[in-house]
């Protein structure tokens, strides 16, 4: 029968001596004739191995004495890939090998494109190179009877040269306001690229904390599973010198299968989270990972109004209605200045053009236009560049847009309203959400100080109701509600510092900035076996 077998430190003479049995052979073999040893004999012992903690482990020790005792929880051994890690690794890992971060490196490189394309449609004039030939006939597959010419000229003809577009010198800042609303977008989206990383560092130290707990909690229901097995032995040793009825004892048994229970469903959260963490970090899914720090606790230091005055900066919803108020407002006064009659002034800077064909060829320079079906057209000047105005209003008297466009203002008036009111309710929202992270916060630091006297006692209470239930002055009930309260202890410890933390995490995202002043959280992952 398969067991489970779970890791313990300990010394293999007294591994054996953690069994009656073996004990009987082993006092049998230094004295040379055979010993009967009481079952309340061994007690002592027993307790003196599993107060220093260096006892066998449950399930294949009491397979190894009665397989009818144990629970039948199989497992075939498989060989997983472990890995140490650390905080900086997994940063450094994962900021490198994250899928979310890799495609971010592109869009980036997208939105440098679109920066370029945007800043030099605006200010320098387009300059093209055009090429265009007509149709040329170049053979003939078939001819009917009829004696109609051919499509197409024989000789080839078109031009080639660089023609430059209207150019708009001024028209009053239409085109420029156009521009930054443009601009902004582009660089906010770049913004963003940079706070999604942001999130992500963050991400990935909460993830690692996080693995940090589940295998803390895993290690917690390893030891009591200890615990809880050392206390179901004893019940065995008591039932065997009638200290104890069967129900006590059946009780006892109970309790360990159901600790038992729980560890397993301890490692099953241990294993999935390991996958989950390998794929978040870029690594072979059954990779198994053993961190080697622990969270320290360390309190917030930046008060609520530090808080509230950079993220007014920095907070990323802030940031995205500031784009959102300010776009709208240019875009009212565009449309302000395109119901006003004002002049566009512009140049023509021509076009140095080649023409060939069947009457020769020619090159001039001249103030051509090329139309979008390759037309030549002559635009006033001829040869000269000339600086020109001209007036292109549209009031809609009666329709779509109202009386002299007023629907048109009015929408944008009204879009710049509403941008105002949406700022400013995001901006009270996050200050309310703020003072409630910084006071949760405050509450959780508070907890940490209660928390560390809670698991001292618990510990102290579970060794003394042991030392009495090993001389039968406390019930079951007792020493099971001691284990309980001990386990619980350690694992609401544990729970306070991470929330804390993660509650921390929270209030840096919404400052959006990536370390408190004059804190690290690479700081907080203390390598194991360093003081706190």
């Amino acid at each position: 029968m398969m067991v489970n077998v779970y890791r313990f430190k300990g010394d293999s003479f007294l591994q054996s001596l953690f069994s009656t049995k073996k004990l009987r052979l082993c006092l049998f073999r230094m004295l040379g004739r055979p010993i009967k040893i009481k079952a309340f004999l061994i007690l002592p012992l027993i307790y003196f191995i599993h107060i220093h903690e260096v006892a066998t482990v449950a399930v294949a020790a009491i397979a190894a004495e009665d397989t009818d005792d144990e629970l039948g929880a199989g497992a075939t051994a498989v060989l997983v890939k472990e890995r140490k890690i650390t905080l900086s690794a997994v940063l450094e890992q994962g900021l490198r090998e994250n899928p979310d971060e890799k495609l971010r490196q592109y869009r980036k490189l997208i939105l440098d494109i679109d920066t370029a394309q945007n800043h030099d449609g605006f200010w320098y004039p387009q300059l093209d190179f055009v090429v265009h030939g007509e149709e040329q006939r170049l053979g003939t597959l078939f001819s009917g009877k009829g004696r109609q010419g051919g499509v197409g000229a024989t000789i080839p003809q078109g031009y080639a040269g660089l023609a430059v577009r209207d150019y708009t010198l001024f028209n009053w800042g239409k085109d420029y306001l156009l521009y930054q609303v443009k601009q902004a977008q582009v660089e906010r989206r770049q913004q963003t690229l940079f706070e999604q990383r942001l999130n992500l560092k963050h991400q990935l130290i909460a993830w690692y904390f996080e693995l940090i707990k589940i295998k803390n909690y895993e290690q917690i229901a390893r030891d009591y599973v200890r615990r809880s097995t050392f206390i179901y032995r004893l019940s065995r040793e008591k039932i065997a010198a009638r200290k104890i009825g069967q129900q006590e004892y059946y009780q006892c048994r109970n309790q360990y299968l159901l600790a038992q229970q729980e560890y397993n469903q301890s490692r099953i959260d241990a294993k999935n989270k390991d996958k989950e963490f390998a794929f978040i970090i870029g690594d072979a899914p059954d990779t198994l990972y053993i961190p080697q720090e622990y969270l320290l606790f360390k309190r917030l230091r930046i008060n609520t109004e530090d808080a509230l005055r950079i993220y007014q900066e920095h907070n990323p919803a802030i940031k995205d209605r500031l784009l959102y108020l300010e776009n709208a407002q240019r875009k009212f006064e565009f449309t302000l200045k395109q119901n006003m009659p004002l002049p566009k002034i512009t140049v023509n800077l021509g076009t140095y053009l080649h023409t060939f064909g069947s009457s020769g060829t020619d090159t001039r320079y001249s103030t051509l236009r090329i139309d979008n079906d390759h037309k030549l057209s002559a635009a006033p000047g001829g040869d000269r560049i000339e600086i020109r105005a001209g007036i292109d209003l549209v009031w809609n008297i009666f329709g779509e847009k109202g009386l002299f466009n007023t629907r048109e203002r009015m929408h944008a008036y009204y879009d710049k309203v509403i941008t105002k009111i949406e700022y400013d309710n995001v901006k009270g929202e996050i200050e309310n959400n703020i003072r409630k992270k910084i006071q949760e916060i405050l509450e959780l630091e508070e907890q940490v100080k209660i928390v560390g006297p809670l698991a001292d006692t618990a510990k102290k209470q579970y060794d003394n109701t042991l030392d009495n239930f090993l001389s039968s002055k406390a019930s079951f009930i007792e020493i099971k509600d001691a284990l309980l309260n001990y386990k619980a202890q350690e694992e609401l410890t544990l729970r306070v510092k991470y929330n804390h933390l993660m509650a921390k995490l929270e209030l840096i995202g919404f400052l959006g900035v990536e370390e408190f002043p004059g804190e690290n959280f690479e700081g907080l992952a203390r390598k194991v076996g360093d003081e706190e």
